[in-house]
């Protein structure tokens, strides 16, 4: 089993899109991000985003929700 964690922090390269999503999120054809890497890896060990997603994330069900310390985009 593979153990891994899909860390977004936030950086703004997938803008507008990560805007009021996580990149988790983010639908890459019929998959999201996070449904495309559990086929490949299994379920995630964590997923980590930034505080200002934080209460959205866990509204829409992430898994294992855990808060980056990352408050502004990393541009």
């Amino acid at each position: 089993m593979t153990r891994w964690v899909l860390y977004d922090d936030g950086g703004g390269r997938f803008s507008p899109m990560t805007d009021l999503r996580s990149f988790a999120e983010v639908r890459t054809g019929a998959l999201t991000a996070l449904e495309r890497f559990t086929r490949w890896w299994g379920e995630p060990q964590a997923v980590v985003v930034p505080r200002p997603l934080e209460a959205l994330a866990a509204e829409r069900g992430l898994p294992t929700l855990v808060r980056a310390d990352v408050d502004t985009p990393l541009h």
